[in-house]
C-alpha cells in the first residue's frame, strides 16, 4: 500500500510536470502523436482509393460475364461507387485539420515554456524578496517572543506581590484585632485589612492604564512600511495581562480606540484570530456586544458568492444535543467546499465520540474556545456564536446548526479562523483535517492500493478514516463531459466522505461511507442524494481514488 504521510505544515502541496514555475501544462498534448494519427488517416485514405481502382478493374475484366446477375452486380456497384471517394475526401480533410492542430499545439507549447521560462526569474525574485520579508518578520517575532517573555515574568511578579500583600493584610489584621471602630497610631483594624486591597486595585487599575496607552502609542506604527509591528506589538504586551485585566481593558476602549482597532484588523487579516482569542473569551457579555458591533473585523471577512451574508447571533441554540455528538443528525455541510475537513470531523466522531466534548468548552461570556493542533502542540481558537446568513434565505450559509445542536458549525467557524477565512478551507485533502483536529501522525494512500480487509483493521484499531471520489466524466478526448454524480446519482464526484464501517462477513465484504451533505439532501439535478452509501470493494474502487487515517489519540 502506498502512503503520503503528513509530517510537514499542513496544506503545503507539491507541483510537478514540466513546467516548474508555472506549476501547471497549460497546453497538454503531444504534436507528434497527433501528426500521427494523421498520418494513419492518410494511409486509410489511400487503402480506399487502391480499393476503388481495384473495384474499377474487376468491374472492367467481366466484359465477358452475361446475365441477370451480372448486370445486378455492376448496379449495385454503381450505387456506391461514389462512397469510397467521399470517405477518402472526409479522411484526408480530418488529416489536414489534425496537421493544423499539431501545429497549433506546437506553437502553444512554445509560448507554453516561454512563459515559464519568463516566470522563472520573477518567481527567484519573489522569494528572496519573500525570504528577505520572512527574516524580518522572523526577528520580529524573536522580539516579540522575548517581550512576552519579559512580561510574562512581570505578570508573575505581580502576582506574587499579590499574593504576598493579602498574606500581610491577614497576619495584620490578626494581630491587631481591636473591637470594631477602635483607633490606634494605625488607624483601625479594618483599615489595615484593606490596605493590600486598595494597594492591589491601584496596580490592576496601572496595568490596564499602561496597556491602553501602549495601545494608543503603537497604533501608529499601523501606518509604517513594517504595518505588522504594530498590531504584533500590541498584541505581545496584551498576553502580558491577566484575564481580569484584559476584560477591564476591553471595557475601557474608547469608541475611536475600537473603530481604530477595527481598521488595524482590516488590514491586517493575519492578526484577526489572535486578537479574536485574546478579546472575545474574557470580555464580560456586555463588553463583547460592544465588541461585536463596533469591531466588525473580529469577525471572518465574506468574500465572494457569499459577500452579501450578514452575522446573526444563536443564542438559545444548545452546543451539543442531548445524548452528545450525533453525526447523522448534527452533519449538514453548506456552501463551501470543506467536505474534507467535516467528514474528518465525522470519522473522528465515529471512532470516538468523547473527543468533540473534550475539545469545545464554553466561556462564561457566550464564547466558545475550540482545541485544534500545529505541529502536535495545541493552539485554542475563541470565536462567539455569531453564523454567516445568506441574505437571500435567512439561512446559515456554511455548515447549518439545527435546533439541537451547533457545535459543528462553531468548529468550522473557528477552523475558518485558524486557517485565515471560509475561502481558505474552500478545498482540501482529509490528511491535512485529521491532523489538525487530533495532531496526531496522519497517512494518505490511493484507494486502489488499499482493500477492504486494510480499513476493516484500521477501524478496528480506532483509527478515523475518510475516502474521497474521483472525478468521474463520460465521452472521450474534446468531447468529454464531466459529470457531478456517478453510480445512478448515489455517488457525489470530487467529494470526501467518511468511513463508518466495513462489513468483512458479507458475500462480498461491503463498505459504508457517509456524505458530509447530511440527511434529506438533493442534487443540482433535483434527484437525491444518499446520506450512507454502501458498496462492495470493487465498486468502491471503481469511484473512490484516496483514503486517509490516523488515530484521534496518541
Amino acid at each position: 500500500m502506498i502512503e503520503i504521510v503528513l509530517n510537514k505544515l499542513p496544506g503545503e502541496s507539491v507541483s510537478a510536470g514540466p513546467f516548474t514555475t508555472l506549476e501547471f501544462d497549460p497546453c497538454p498534448g503531444d504534436p507528434d502523436d497527433i501528426t500521427a494519427l494523421g498520418a494513419d488517416l492518410r494511409k486509410t485514405a489511400v487503402l480506399l482509393t487502391e480499393t476503388a481502382l481495384e473495384l474499377d478493374r474487376t468491374d472492367a475484366s467481366q466484359d465477358r460475364w452475361k446475365g441477370r446477375a451480372a448486370d445486378a452486380f455492376r448496379t449495385k456497384l454503381n450505387t456506391h461507387r461514389a462512397t469510397p471517394g467521399k470517405v477518402r475526401a472526409a479522411l484526408e480533410n480530418a488529416a489536414a485539420l489534425l496537421d493544423d492542430w499539431a501545429r497549433e499545439l506546437h506553437d502553444f507549447q512554445q509560448e507554453a515554456r516561454r512563459l515559464d521560462a519568463a516566470a522563472t526569474p520573477l518567481d527567484e525574485q519573489r522569494r528572496k524578496n519573500a525570504q528577505a520579508l520572512t527574516a524580518v518578520a522572523r526577528e520580529a517575532h524573536d522580539f516579540a517572543g522575548q517581550l512576552t517573555g519579559v512580561f510574562g515574568q512581570a505578570n508573575q511578579l505581580h502576582e506574587r506581590y499579590l499574593e504576598a500583600a493579602r498574606a500581610i493584610a491577614q497576619r495584620v489584621g490578626g494581630l491587631l484585632d481591636l473591637p470594631s471602630g477602635t483607633k490606634g497610631w494605625y488607624g483601625t483594624a479594618t483599615d489595615a485589612r484593606e490596605l493590600s486591597t486598595l494597594q492591589a486595585a491601584e496596580v490592576y487599575d496601572q496595568n490596564v492604564k499602561d496597556a491602553l496607552a501602549y495601545f494608543d502609542q503603537h497604533l501608529k506604527d499601523t501606518k509604517s512600511f513594517f504595518s505588522f509591528l504594530g498590531p504584533l506589538l500590541m498584541l505581545t504586551r496584551l498576553q502580558g495581562l491577566t484575564s481580569g485585566e484584559l476584560a477591564a481593558f476591553a471595557e475601557h476602549l474608547t469608541p475611536e480606540q475600537m473603530n481604530a482597532l477595527n481598521d488595524v484588523l482590516g488590514s491586517n487579516p493575519d492578526m484577526r484570530a489572535a486578537w479574536s482569542n485574546l478579546l472575545l473569551g474574557t470580555a464580560s457579555p456586555e463588553t463583547l456586544a460592544t465588541l461585536q458591533k463596533d469591531v466588525p473585523n473580529l469577525q471572518l471577512q465574506l468574500t465572494g458568492n457569499n459577500a452579501n451574508a450578514f452575522y446573526q447571533r444563536y443564542d438559545n441554540t444548545p452546543l451539543f444535543g442531548p445524548n452528545g455528538p450525533d453525526i447523522r443528525q448534527d452533519l449538514h455541510q453548506g456552501g463551501v467546499g470543506d467536505c474534507w475537513f467535516l467528514s474528518s470531523v465525522a470519522a473522528i466522531a465515529e471512532r470516538d465520540p468523547a473527543f468533540f466534548q473534550q475539545h469545545i468548552k464554553e466561556n462564561p461570556n457566550g464564547t466558545y474556545t475550540v482545541t485544534f493542533y500545529q505541529d502536535g502542540k495545541p493552539v485554542p481558537v475563541t470565536v462567539d456564536n455569531q453564523l454567516p446568513v445568506s441574505s437571500a434565505w435567512n439561512g446559515t450559509e456554511y455548515a447549518h446548526p439545527t435546533s439541537q445542536s451547533m457545535w459543528v458549525s462553531l468548529y468550522e467557524k473557528a477552523y475558518a479562523q485558524y486557517k485565515g477565512g471560509y475561502n481558505v478551507i474552500d478545498g482540501g485533502h482529509g490528511y491535512v483535517g485529521l491532523h489538525d483536529l487530533t495532531g496526531q501522525h496522519t497517512q494518505m494512500a490511493g484507494a486502489g492500493d488499499t482493500s477492504l480487509d486494510d480499513l476493516a483493521k484500521k477501524i478496528d484499531s480506532g483509527y478515523a478514516v475518510t475516502s474521497s471520489t474521483k472525478q468521474e466524466s463520460t465521452g472521450i478526448l474534446w468531447w468529454s463531459k464531466d459529470q457531478e454524480y456517478a453510480d445512478n446519482d448515489k455517488v457525489v464526484s470530487l467529494h470526501e466522505y467518511s468511513v463508518e464501517r466495513v462489513n468483512t462477513n458479507a458475500h462480498p465484504p461491503t463498505v459504508t461511507l457517509l456524505n458530509p451533505w447530511g440527511p434529506g439532501q438533493v442534487g443540482q439535478d433535483g434527484k437525491p442524494v444518499p446520506q450512507e452509501v454502501t458498496m462492495t470493494e470493487d465498486e468502491w474502487h471503481q469511484h473512490f481514488n484516496k483514503v486517509s487515517f490516523t488515530k484521534t489519540r496518541v
